[in-house]
C-alpha cells in the first residue's frame, strides 16, 4: 500500500489519525459503520487531495442506514466471499471492501464518475473472489498503482 500506510484505525483513531494525510484502513464493526463513514466523509472534506481510505465491513446489517452512506463515500467497492485465505469460511458473511481515492484536480474529479467502468470492475472482482483470491490481488495491485490509468481516464 505504500510507505504512508497506517495500521487499521481503532475507534478513537477515527476522530484523529483518520483525518491526517496518508492511506488509512477503516475496519469498523457493522453496528458502528455509520459513525465511521461519517468520520471518513469529514476526513475527505479536510484533505480531499491527500487521503486514500480503504474500508472493510462485514456484510452484517447491510440493509441498515450505513449502506447508503457507504455507496456515497467509496469510489470502488466489491464483496469478498467467505472461503480461502483472505476471508475464511468461519467468518460466514461476505466482507464488503470499499476504496476511496483522493480527488483529482481535473475531470473526472472522482473515479466513481466513470460509473460503467467502476461497476464493471466491481463485478469482475466479485466473480474473481469466488474463484481465486490471488487474481483479486492482481487486479487490486493494478488499480492501486494508478487508478486513472487503470480505468483509461
Amino acid at each position: 500500500m505504500g510507505t504512508n500506510f497506517t495500521e487499521p484505525l481503532t475507534p478513537t483513531d477515527w476522530f484523529t489519525t483518520g483525518h491526517l494525510p496518508g492511506i488509512h484502513v477503516w475496519a469498523p464493526p457493522p453496528a458502528a459503520a455509520l459513525i465511521a463513514l461519517k468520520e471518513l466523509a469529514r476526513a475527505r472534506l479536510k484533505r480531499p487531495y491527500a487521503c486514500t481510505h480503504v474500508i472493510l465491513i462485514p456484510r452484517l446489517l447491510y440493509q441498515e442506514e450505513w449502506r447508503k452512506r457507504f455507496d456515497k463515500e467509496v469510489d470502488v467497492w466489491f464483496a469478498l466471499e467467505p472461503g480461502g485465505t483472505a476471508w475464511p469460511y468461519s467468518c460466514f458473511e461476505p466482507l464488503i471492501v470499499g476504496i476511496s481515492f483522493p480527488l483529482y484536480r481535473t475531470y473526472p474529479w472522482l473515479i466513481r464518475l466513470e460509473r460503467d467502468k467502476v461497476v464493471g470492475f466491481g463485478r469482475t472482482l466479485r466473480e474473481v473472489s469466488k474463484k481465486s483470491h490471488v487474481q483479486v490481488g492482481h487486479h487490486l495491485r493494478e488499480l492501486w498503482g494508478d487508478p486513472r490509468a487503470f480505468f483509461g481516464l
